[in-house]
């Protein structure tokens, strides 16, 4: 069973390691999100996926911007960020 969340009304949040779908409202604004560090959470170990979804269609206009510190995405072990449009 995957643990969805659904952001609204807050501008930065913050992943948990058991999030799975993270569905995000940007109707209010621009919305960061930030994953966990990888090393420190326990993920490391098995690696683990989240999905990241516009759920109001709007990030065209306000961006998702995920930042990745000290995590491996897509194959890249540096700082990363990206932004959803």
């Amino acid at each position: 069973m995957s643990n969805i969340k659904y952001i609204s009304g807050i501008s930065i949040y913050n992943v948990d390691a058991e999030d799975d779908i993270i569905n995000v409202n940007t109707s209010a604004g621009a919305v960061t999100i930030v994953l966990p560090n990888i090393q420190s959470s326990g993920l490391l170990t098995y690696g683990k996926n989240f999905t990241i979804n516009d759920s109001t269609g709007q990030a065209f206009t306000n961006n998702i911007t995920i930042v990745a510190t000290n995590n491996i995405v897509n194959s890249r072990s540096e700082e990363h960020t990206s932004e959803l449009q």
